[in-house]
């Protein structure tokens, strides 16, 4: 005599499965104990996970992609190395930048002064629109190539290119950044910066 769960454990078998079911050679305390285990087998528990997760984003999904961080804030600080000159003299660099992420780059707007004008007594203001690519490394940081063309003005007012080199270690909403770049006139800049994510 089969007992209360067993019994119920055989409907709900025969109700997943359909009508031709029911009529099966098999015993019903065997198909239910079949049905049940193929039900919660590792593979199928594992598909059903995917597809939820598919189904909501989880796990880096769409949504996950479209609110991704777009636009990067970062203020700059360093030292500025004036290589063409036989003194070669030194200066402070400060800046800030402000920058979107696009398809092909993050297209920013970068504003400057240098402390190398007159000999490292007056503040030099560069001004330059920046192209960067940025390449996840295998230590978690980013590596950045970043192109830049705009003007300065050391002494008068000229066209101004930068190409640098740099690193960015995100952490959360924020990021730590360094940066080392060569510039118009023989100009060589080592900067950290600090910038936000929004």
């Amino acid at each position: 005599m089969l007992t209360p769960l067993t019994l119920a454990l055989a409907l709900a078998a025969t109700d997943a499965v359909g009508e031709g079911s029911a009529a099966t050679s098999t015993p019903p305390s065997a198909a239910s104990n079949s049905t049940v285990a193929s039900a919660l087998s590792p593979g199928r528990l594992t598909l059903a996970r995917t597809d939820a997760q598919d189904e909501y984003g989880w796990e880096g999904g769409a949504d996950d992609e479209e609110h991704a961080p777009r636009l990067f804030l970062t203020a700059w600080g360093g030292e500025a190395f004036d290589l063409g000159s036989g003194e070669k003299h030194s200066g402070s660099a400060f800046g800030g930048e402000v920058s979107y992420a696009l398809g092909f780059g993050d297209l920013g707007v970068w504003g400057s002064a240098y402390k190398i004008r007159n000999g490292g007594k007056d503040w030099a203001p560069v001004a330059l629109l920046r192209l960067t690519n940025r390449f996840q490394t295998r230590r978690g940081l980013e590596a950045a190539f970043t192109f830049g063309v705009g003007a300065g003005r050391p002494t008068d007012w000229r066209v101004w290119f930068q190409v640098a080199l740099g690193l960015r270690l995100d952490l959360g909403p924020m990021f730590l950044a360094g940066e080392l770049s060569f510039e118009q006139d023989q100009l060589l800049r080592l900067s950290g910066g600090l910038g936000v994510k929004l």
